[in-house]
């Protein structure tokens, strides 16, 4: 099978680095279908989809999700890498088979994901909407501080990074 849309094979044949495999078992410009293999303990930074949902679903091992939404104001990502800004901490989910996690333009739209002892197999399936929705106009990975700085309403300490992958 060829064409727009065809399967273009396992994930481990389009994304390779940092104990992460990735690439699209599906895809169009407007549904995809994103294969994720992390080796055990493997991350994916935690990072914003402009003008996307996802739906991530487990398929083998273990690996946490962590949402996040900005609280209060934040520059648009890109324009100063160094300001700190606010993010909240609104889901935390252990994804194993058959249990998923979502994410939309305006909720819990900054996700990340760290695997398990055995690593860990997920699915991405996602719908891009012409009209981004509410929030940064642009991708970018963050560095969230681990530690919060108010434990009680989940608040940790953010800055953009880029789009570190663009790099590689």
């Amino acid at each position: 099978m060829s064409g727009p849309g065809a399967p273009s094979g396992r994930a481990r044949d389009v994304y390779a680095a940092d104990g992460l495999r990735s690439g699209p078992i599906f895809g169009d410009a407007i549904f995809q279908v994103i294969e994720f293999e992390l080796e055990p303990h493997a991350v994916i930074r935690p990072h914003n989809h402009v003008g996307y949902a996802f739906i991530s679903l487990g398929v083998r091992g273990e690996v946490t999700a962590r949402h996040y939404e900005l609280e209060g104001d934040a520059p648009e990502p890109g324009a100063d890498l160094e300001a700190e800004f606010t993010v909240r901490e609104v889901a935390g989910v252990v994804l194993r088979p058959g249990v998923m996690t979502t994410l939309t333009r305006a909720r819990a739209n900054i996700h990340g994901f760290q695997a398990g002892a055995e690593g860990a197999t997920f699915i991405d399936i996602g719908v891009h909407y012409p009209d981004p929705g509410p929030g940064p106009r642009a991708f970018s990975v963050l560095d969230i501080d681990a530690t919060p700085t108010d434990a009680r309403r989940r608040l940790h300490r953010a800055r953009w990074l880029g789009n570190i992958y663009a790099k590689a």
